[in-house]
């Protein structure tokens, strides 16, 4: 997870701008509540599972899931957060 937030935090930087706030939070809670994670104002909430899944076989697939979800999650720290489309009406073509 760390090295999917340091990856997209270089990333973005450099396409886009610095990131809006000091710190970055990874908040773990109960499977029980549900799996999945989710982005707010400098603060992830990330289900138990991304925390004790075993990396080694997701990798065989090709897939590091708690890097991927991570870095999902920062991401949505500009897009939607910052980069917000402008309220106009579309013209049909």
């Amino acid at each position: 997870m760390i090295n999917g937030l340091k990856s997209t935090l270089g990333i973005l930087r450099k396409q886009l701008q610095s990131y809006q706030k000091r710190q970055i939070r990874i908040i773990e809670y109960s499977r029980s509540i549900g799996e999945f994670a989710q982005s707010f104002a400098n603060t992830i909430p990330y289900s138990e599972t991304g925390f004790i899944i075993d990396i080694d076989e997701k990798r065989e697939r090709g897939i590091n899931l708690p890097f991927a979800g991570a870095s999902h999650e920062l991401a949505h720290q500009w897009w939607g957060m910052q980069v917000i489309p402008a309220d106009v009406r579309c013209l049909k073509m």
